[in-house]
This record gives C-alpha cells, structure tokens and sequence, in this order.
C-alpha cells in the first residue's frame, strides 16, 4: 500500500474538509432556494450521528475532532432545511403525519448505532464506520433523485463535491489505517469505496438526464 507523506495526508484532509463542507453550504443554499433538501432523511440523520458522536465522544486525535466539529455545524443547516421543508417532500400522509418524530427518532438511532459500533467494533476515529454512512449517502442519494424524478434541493455542483469529498475520504481511511487505526481493514475500505463511487457517478449520469429534460444549466444552478 502507498505510504501517505505528512504533505500528502494534509493535502487529503483539507481536500476532504473542503469538499464536504462545499456540499453541506450548497445543499443549505439550494435547499431554502428550492423549498426542499438535499440530503435523504435518514442519511442526514445517521451522518449527524456520526458526526456528533466523533466530535464529542470518541476517542478520535483533537485535529480529528476539529474536522467533524465543522461537519456536524455545517450539517445542521442541512437539517433546518429538511425540517422546515421536508414534510411536503412526501405523498404519504402516515410519514407526513409522524415526520418530525420519525426525524428525533432517527437522529437518536444514527447516535447510538454509531456509538455501539464504535465500542464493538473499535473504531476510534471512525474510519469504518464512514464507510457505511458515505455508503448509505450515495445509495439514497440515488433513490432520492429517481423518486423525486427532478433536481430539486440539488446541483451537478453538489454531486461532483460529494464525489471529491468521497475520493478524498477513501485517502483519508488509507491516512488513519497508516498512522491511528491499523484495525481498520483496507480490502473492505477499497471495495466499499469503489461502489459508493460508482453510485455517486451513476448519480451524476442521472442529474445530468433530468437536468437537460427540464432545461437546466448544469454550472450555473448552485
């Protein structure tokens, strides 16, 4: 495996922290334009969680806190938006009747799940446990855009900035494996990884279908 340098595993991280907290701004941004968001519910949830639990809880280096520290407020606003906008993103009247418990209940969950891998698990800094929320991200973010059939809460910019953040992480886990966290096990990094990639490319082709149906720009809409 390619041994990271201290410039390379830095240049990663910002890379990273940069992408990520492009996509979270932007989705903010689109979302109160659109009356919508951008993140499906139940991945917003868990990756609060996540974010939530490394900020504050685990045992992850100071330098990695700071890092989820930004996430987790950037994500919020991400919330807002699906609080504020959310019930009307769907037809059935059970889930709009019991939308915001089902958000408490699914931010409480995303915690302790997160909080239980972790001491089962071993995994201080959350490198795999990543790899399941990025996973489940780009999973829905595909459902997402084929039930809704439109763009809306969403921008070909945001799609390209998921796919940088998620190459970055990929680099990123490699980085902890190297330096923090041996137990993490690089063949299912890799192959997770390449699937979530592949969901997030597919997600982009997509984007780019319905965009040109409605007439949309695909670099001007952010």
């Amino acid at each position: 495996m390619h041994e990271f340098s201290p410039l390379e595993q830095n240049l990663w991280s910002l890379g990273g922290l940069g992408a990520w907290t492009i996509v979270y701004l932007l989705m903010i941004r689109r979302g109160f334009k659109d009356k919508s968001f951008g993140m499906p519910v139940l991945a917003l949830c868990i990756n609060i969680g996540w974010e939530f639990y490394y900020t504050t809880f685990a045992a992850a280096p100071f330098a990695n806190k700071i890092g989820t520290g930004i996430y987790l407020i950037a994500d919020l606003g991400v919330l807002v938006t699906c609080i504020k906008f959310g019930k009307d993103d769907f037809d059935s009247p059970l889930i709009k009747k019991y939308f915001y418990p089902i958000i408490a209940a699914s931010l409480i969950g995303g915690f302790l799940l997160v909080r239980q891998f972790d001491q089962s698990f071993h995994d201080p800094v959350g490198g795999t446990s990543a790899t399941f929320t990025t996973l489940l991200l780009s999973v829905l973010m595909l459902a997402m855009i084929l039930r809704r059939n439109s763009v809306n809460g969403q921008s070909f910019i945001i799609g390209i900035a998921v796919l940088v953040g998620d190459v970055c992480g990929w680099a990123m886990n490699l980085i902890a494996y190297q330096t923090v966290d041996d137990s993490i096990s690089v063949p299912w990094v890799n192959l997770i990884n390449i699937i979530l990639i592949a969901c997030n490319v597919a997600y982009l082709f997509l984007y780019m279908k319905i965009a040109k149906r409605d007439g949309i720009p695909l670099w001007k809409r952010f």
